[in-house]
């Protein structure tokens, strides 16, 4: 389920996706680890 988290409002404008990349950022940032992987 896409946007499941999200309130309808705000599904489609690219929110989800701002988190996730400020999340990466900083995991690349702070974490020495080679990779990431998706928890599913």
């Amino acid at each position: 389920m896409t946007g499941g988290a999200l309130a309808p409002a705000a599904w489609g404008q690219g929110i989800a996706r701002e988190a996730l990349q400020a999340v990466l950022d900083w995991a690349h940032a702070h974490l020495a680890a080679r990779r990431t992987a998706p928890l599913a």
